[in-house]
């Protein structure tokens, strides 16, 4: 191993820290809405958001980047259906049929990762593209996979979402004008989360504007607080706020710290 490629390891390990503690921050202030609009400042425990987009990290960080130990590596932060999995997810790491071609933001909510690891934009194109392959090869899930790691490596180079449909021609960016359902579909919520990033001026507007769409709270402020987080850092007195409404979100954010 060069000196080069050690040290991007090392900083691609430091900004996983960051872009997961957005993403839990975004999943734990969006769960306790999931499917309704927000009345309140309430948080929940984190949700399969979280969870995937560690197995994610770790997928990263191992070398190992088949799919086959992709599969691996997502079971194995798998805690079970109740951290809010949809049915296709659960079946798929529970080992029972399912199908690979679905078009829901479940690519979306885990890959953030991949734009802090990506050495250039085809190589942050080709992983995104590739973990969708086992459970979201449909291509509207590829294209809302692509978009959030794109945003997240064009965050990390300190550059402008403006450029990301001259990286990736079928990015999902907002259309001005359209009136989103902001549901588990990737058209219908990356494009909101990516609006949030867009009309946010720091962490907090962010992550309040990604709430304020509703719907599907917690897979959209996560992807929206995975770009903000590698945008403007982490807000500490709101990860206080996350840690201490639950445990179960200190648990794994002790498990994040491990990316150091």
């Amino acid at each position: 191993m060069t000196l080069f490629s050690f040290l991007n390891k090392f900083t691609s390990r430091c900004r996983f820290q960051t872009v997961l503690t957005g993403i839990l921050i975004g999943d734990a202030c969006g769960s306790p809405y999931e499917g309704r609009m927000v009345t309140g400042n309430a948080i929940g425990p984190y949700t399969d958001d979280t969870e995937q987009a560690l197995g994610i990290a770790n997928w990263l960080a191992s070398g190992d980047h088949s799919l086959k130990n992709l599969k691996v590596q997502l079971q194995g932060v798998f805690s079970g259906p109740q951290r809010g999995y949809g049915a296709g997810q659960a079946d798929f790491l529970q080992d029972k049929p399912t199908r690979k071609d679905s078009f829901g933001n479940g690519a979306a909510m885990r890959v953030a990762c991949i734009g802090c690891y990506g050495k250039d934009a085809a190589q942050v194109i080709k992983l995104a593209t590739l973990q969708c392959q086992l459970t979201h090869k449909h291509p509207e899930a590829v294209a809302g996979a692509v978009t959030i790691a794109l945003a997240v490596f064009l965050a990390k180079q300190g550059k402008s979402l403006d450029s990301l449909p001259k990286l990736y021609l079928q990015a999902l960016m907002p259309e001005a004008g359209r009136k989103y359902n902001c549901s588990l579909q990737a058209v219908e919520s990356v494009p909101p989360a990516m609006q949030a990033v867009i009309d946010g001026k720091n962490f907090e507007s962010t992550l309040n504007k990604a709430l304020a769409y509703g719907n599907d709270t917690d897979t959209i402020a996560a992807m929206a607080c995975a770009i903000a987080a590698m945008k403007y850092g982490i807000p500490k007195q709101r990860l206080k706020k996350v840690l201490a409404a639950h445990k179960d979100n200190q648990k794994l954010y002790r498990v994040i710290c491990r990316y150091r």
